[in-house]
Protein backbone atom coordinates (compact mmCIF):
# COMPACT_ATOMS: atom_id res chain seq x y z
CA UNK A 1 0.00 0.00 0.00
CA UNK A 2 1.43 3.57 -0.99
CA UNK A 3 1.84 5.68 1.41
CA UNK A 4 -0.63 9.25 2.37
CA UNK A 5 1.07 12.28 2.72
CA UNK A 6 -1.28 13.92 5.52
CA UNK A 7 -0.49 17.37 8.16
CA UNK A 8 -0.02 16.76 11.44
CA UNK A 9 -2.53 18.77 12.48
CA UNK A 10 -5.21 16.41 10.56
CA UNK A 11 -4.02 13.84 12.57
CA UNK A 12 -3.87 15.13 16.08
CA UNK A 13 -7.84 16.36 14.88
CA UNK A 14 -8.95 13.38 14.60
CA UNK A 15 -9.61 14.25 10.52
CA UNK A 16 -8.04 11.67 8.94
CA UNK A 17 -8.19 7.76 9.79
CA UNK A 18 -4.39 7.26 10.56
CA UNK A 19 -4.34 3.62 10.30
CA UNK A 20 -3.41 3.33 6.80
CA UNK A 21 -1.20 6.52 7.06
CA UNK A 22 2.59 6.51 6.90
CA UNK A 23 3.21 10.22 8.51
CA UNK A 24 6.18 12.03 6.52
CA UNK A 25 7.48 15.06 7.70
CA UNK A 26 11.04 16.72 7.45
CA UNK A 27 11.85 19.48 10.32
CA UNK A 28 14.86 21.79 9.11
CA UNK A 29 16.48 24.10 11.91
CA UNK A 30 18.46 26.64 11.27
CA UNK A 31 20.84 27.54 14.56
CA UNK A 32 21.42 31.51 14.85
CA UNK A 33 23.90 32.68 17.28
CA UNK A 34 23.97 36.37 18.22
CA UNK A 35 27.34 37.27 19.07
CA UNK A 36 26.65 40.81 20.21
CA UNK A 37 24.51 40.60 23.20
CA UNK A 38 23.66 44.36 22.73
CA UNK A 39 21.56 43.31 19.65
CA UNK A 40 19.66 40.31 20.73
CA UNK A 41 16.30 41.96 20.61
CA UNK A 42 17.42 43.23 16.91
CA UNK A 43 18.25 40.33 16.08
CA UNK A 44 15.02 38.54 17.00
CA UNK A 45 12.74 40.93 15.16
CA UNK A 46 14.78 40.61 11.55
CA UNK A 47 13.90 36.51 12.03
CA UNK A 48 10.11 37.00 12.88
CA UNK A 49 9.80 39.45 9.99
CA UNK A 50 11.98 37.40 7.38
CA UNK A 51 9.83 34.26 8.41
CA UNK A 52 6.61 36.26 8.32
CA UNK A 53 7.57 36.94 4.78
CA UNK A 54 7.73 33.65 3.16
CA UNK A 55 4.64 32.68 5.24
CA UNK A 56 2.86 30.12 2.37
CA UNK A 57 5.99 29.08 0.10
CA UNK A 58 5.41 26.07 -1.77
CA UNK A 59 5.78 22.72 0.15
CA UNK A 60 6.35 24.37 3.44
CA UNK A 61 3.98 22.90 6.00
CA UNK A 62 4.44 25.97 8.82
CA UNK A 63 7.76 27.45 10.10
CA UNK A 64 8.53 28.37 14.79
CA UNK A 65 11.78 30.45 15.83
CA UNK A 66 12.34 29.21 19.00
CA UNK A 67 14.57 30.98 21.76
CA UNK A 68 17.29 29.70 23.88
CA UNK A 69 16.01 30.61 27.69
CA UNK A 70 19.19 29.17 29.21
CA UNK A 71 21.60 30.83 26.14
CA UNK A 72 20.44 34.50 25.45
CA UNK A 73 21.17 35.20 21.68
CA UNK A 74 20.60 31.80 20.14
CA UNK A 75 17.84 31.35 17.91
CA UNK A 76 16.66 28.32 16.09
CA UNK A 77 14.43 28.87 13.06
CA UNK A 78 12.47 25.73 12.68
CA UNK A 79 10.52 25.01 8.81
CA UNK A 80 8.44 21.67 8.20
CA UNK A 81 8.35 20.40 5.14
CA UNK A 82 6.34 18.54 2.87
CA UNK A 83 8.96 16.12 1.37
CA UNK A 84 12.50 16.13 0.42
CA UNK A 85 11.65 17.99 -2.99
CA UNK A 86 9.40 20.30 -1.54
CA UNK A 87 12.31 21.18 0.99
CA UNK A 88 14.58 22.79 -1.85
CA UNK A 89 12.39 26.09 -1.41
CA UNK A 90 14.39 26.07 1.92
CA UNK A 91 16.73 27.81 0.43
CA UNK A 92 14.43 30.88 -0.15
CA UNK A 93 13.70 31.29 3.88
CA UNK A 94 17.52 30.60 4.52
CA UNK A 95 18.18 33.51 1.83
CA UNK A 96 15.47 35.69 3.31
CA UNK A 97 17.26 34.81 6.82
CA UNK A 98 20.41 35.79 5.59
CA UNK A 99 19.87 39.40 4.26
CA UNK A 100 17.71 39.85 7.35
CA UNK A 101 20.77 39.51 9.40
CA UNK A 102 23.09 40.85 7.50
CA UNK A 103 25.37 43.49 9.79
CA UNK A 104 25.23 41.30 12.63
CA UNK A 105 27.74 39.23 13.76
CA UNK A 106 26.46 35.72 13.99
CA UNK A 107 27.16 31.96 13.96
CA UNK A 108 24.92 29.48 12.19
CA UNK A 109 24.12 26.01 11.50
CA UNK A 110 21.66 23.71 9.40
CA UNK A 111 20.13 20.27 10.44
CA UNK A 112 17.47 18.75 8.86
CA UNK A 113 15.68 15.38 10.59
CA UNK A 114 12.93 13.47 9.58
CA UNK A 115 9.91 12.92 11.88
CA UNK A 116 9.08 8.72 13.20
CA UNK A 117 7.04 9.72 15.47
CA UNK A 118 3.98 12.15 16.46
CA UNK A 119 2.30 11.58 19.97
Amino acid sequence: MGSVLVHVSELREGLIDNKNVSLTMLVEMYRIKNLESSRNQDVGEALKNAQQSLKGLPGCLGQRLLIDLDNSGAYIAVSYWADNRSRANANAIHAALDRALQGFRLEKATTVYNVVQEI
